[in-house]
């Protein structure tokens, strides 16, 4: 008995071996299609300071653009730091996926994490006197991705 339960956990361990989880790190302008008033330091984004105009405020606040290279899982974490005028949106394909102002009873730094995210897509961070940080994408492949292989016909 004691040889079939080892048995079954290395089979269990040997196959979750063959997965891999593949990484999309946004750490600096350069990995970025656009960054538009944030200053990039060690994987963290600041927003420059700027007027604030209730209406509108995405035409003149920092703004951070990038293209999913796979499909996953987005991740991040994001403080406010300036009362009455903190604004953080995340854009999937121009639609909004996440938005928060200041003003909440949240702890800072605060986690995004938004799932089912497809390749190809573009992620847009929008933000007015915040800091952004581990914006990932991670995307688990289990190895059972057809596409690459060859076959005979």
């Amino acid at each position: 008995m004691k040889k079939i339960i080892l048995l079954c956990a290395f089979t269990a361990l040997c196959s979750c071996s063959d997965m891999k989880l593949t990484i999309q790190k946004i750490q600096s302008a350069t990995d970025c299609i656009e960054s538009y008033r944030w200053s990039w330091n060690n994987g963290v984004a600041v927003s420059d300071n700027v007027d604030y105009y209730p209406d509108g405020y995405s035409e003149i606040a920092a703004k951070f653009s990038f293209k999913t290279k796979l499909s996953g899982t987005l991740k991040l974490n994001y403080s406010l730091l300036e009362k009455s005028k903190a604004d953080i949106e995340i854009k999937i394909d121009n639609t909004s996926a996440f938005h928060a102002a200041y003003g909440t009873n949240e702890s800072y730094p605060a986690n995004v994490v938004l799932t089912n995210i497809p390749k190809n897509k573009i992620i847009e961070v929008i933000g007015m006197y915040c800091t952004v940080s581990d914006v990932i994408v991670t995307s688990i492949d289990d190895g059972n991705n057809d596409s690459g292989k060859d076959f005979d016909f």
